[in-house]
């Protein structure tokens, strides 16, 4: 099979919640992929299979939100995640994910109308972008 490489960013997340203590999360994650994980400054790179690649970029989008919306991640929060993710079950759709703006304490910033969802994806494209 080809190997391929996907990468994520992994901006305004806390690392310690995401990879867990002593990377305890990245460990359970590690042992059920047979793709290499890496984790650089504040982006995520994934080798191994297309349909390893893919299963680990939605496990980890399904992870941040989670950590975004509760503010912590425990071990049986990321092994319900992801056997859930390996069923192909998702907590949330990929559209609502790349939605989301900005995450707040309790609660996320989305672009409310297409207008706005076109503008932010513009923006996150573009370096400069006029209105």
């Amino acid at each position: 099979m080809a190997e391929t490489t996907k990468k994520i960013t992994l901006e305004n997340v806390d690392l310690l919640s995401l990879l867990g203590f002593n990377d305890s999360n990245l460990k359970i994650i590690e042992n059920r992929f047979s793709a290499v994980i890496t984790i650089r400054g504040d982006s995520a790179t994934f080798k191994g299979t297309e349909e390893e690649t893919s299963l680990l970029e939605k496990l980890f989008k399904e992870l941040i939100y989670v950590i975004n919306t509760k503010g912590n991640l425990k071990e049986n929060d990321v092994e319900t995640i992801l056997d859930l993710t390996l069923q192909g079950k998702e907590i949330i759709n990929e559209k609502e994910f790349d939605s989301i703006i900005l995450y707040t304490k309790n609660d996320s910033i989305k672009a409310k109308t297409p207008g706005q969802s076109t503008y932010f994806q513009l923006v996150k494209k573009n370096d400069i972008c006029f209105a």
